[in-house]
């Protein structure tokens, strides 16, 4: 049974219907049309030129309702199997991997790091019982002062986080808890690895399918060189369409990969606010604004309108918002905290 929560797949098909999903909802449905619309194109013209060249073999109708409904149910399983191991220990293990965060083995890192984040874990979990009971932490090889959560039980810092105050450390680690809190990272397991799973799987198929066609081309080829210029002019011509169309195909999936994580991000920026917030009302949001104002964009920058629409262009992909908005929400949280106090008392 414990196992089995780990697999939290409906969990987030329940929390993915929400308003601000949208765009990501439009994302993975506008993908899995792609992966059907290529599919059914790669498979039905690798069966006609398979057929073509076995004439004698009785051929299956690339044209027929079954065809495409046998497609579809075969990329539907395909995709939900992806979704399904993407949220799971193997999926977060992977984007572990993937962003090279490994067990802290040093010693005085441990004696540093694990009590901080024992006492906020703690803490953490008084607030939000909905975070795992079994998250652990990780170190990342980076000079940057940061730290980010993996699935629903992976937080990783970066080496460079060690130069901050043990309470920066804990308003971080505080902001990190507030995404585990919140789920934020769902999406992220399912965009970097449901996704390449997909892909990789469909790339697979296609390169089959590629293989076999244009070993039954290079075949007639051979056989044209030996008969008249004109056919073997045609073949050739084929087959350099075929490479350029694939490579074409494989270049869109990597680029329609990028669009999905940008959509991510562009999404994400509410979730930031929400998770510093978290952090606040962990008691750590001190901390996380002395560390905030270590950042560039700290201090709230140029009134010259255009220079401020630059400033927001150069922002379209990042991340989080940018940092003296995030001062100010939470200072904003703080004088409402003081006024409560005062009406209260």
């Amino acid at each position: 049974m414990n196992k089995i929560k780990y697999f939290y797949v409906f969990d987030f098909l329940k929390n993915f219907f929400k308003w601000h999903n949208i765009p990501m909802m439009i994302y993975l449905l506008m993908n899995l049309l792609f992966i059907y619309l290529g599919t059914v194109m790669f498979a039905s013209s690798g069966i006609i030129a398979y057929y073509e060249e076995n004439p004698t073999k009785t051929p299956i109708d690339v044209q027929s309702k079954e065809f495409y409904l046998i497609t579809a149910s075969i990329i539907a399983i395909v995709y939900f199997l992806a979704i399904c191991i993407s949220l799971s220990p193997i999926g977060e293990w992977l984007l572990r991997k993937k962003l090279h965060c490994n067990v802290i083995q040093d010693e005085y890192i441990q004696k540093r790091i694990y009590p901080i984040f024992r006492e906020v874990y703690l803490v953490a979990r008084e607030i939000s019982p909905a975070i795992s009971d079994d998250v652990k932490i990780f170190i990342q090889q980076s000079d940057d002062e940061n730290a980010f959560a993996v699935g629903r039980r992976s937080v990783c810092i970066t080496t460079g986080l060690l130069r901050c105050s043990d309470d920066e450390i804990k308003g971080i680690l505080g902001h990190e808890f507030g995404h585990l809190a919140h789920k934020d990272t769902d999406m992220n397991l399912v965009v970097n690895i449901a996704n390449r799973m997909t892909n990789i799987v469909f790339l697979f198929m296609w390169l089959i399918i590629y293989i076999i066609k244009f070993s039954l081309k290079i075949i007639t080829f051979i056989i044209s060189i030996f008969s008249d210029s004109l056919s073997l002019f045609s073949e050739l011509n084929e087959l350099i369409i075929s490479l350029i169309t694939f490579l074409t195909i494989y270049l869109f999936q990597n680029l329609w990969f990028i669009i999905g994580n940008l959509l991510l991000l562009a999404s994400s920026r509410g979730a930031e606010y929400k998770a510093d917030k978290f952090a606040y009302e962990l008691g750590y949001g001190n901390g996380l604004i002395v560390f905030f104002y270590k950042l560039p964009d700290a201090i709230k920058g140029n009134r010259n309108p255009f220079k401020r629409f630059v400033a927001a262009l150069a922002t379209v992909g990042a991340t989080h918002p940018r940092t003296w908005k995030r001062i100010e929400a939470l200072q904003k949280s703080a004088s409402k905290e003081i006024e409560k106090q005062k009406y209260t008392s």
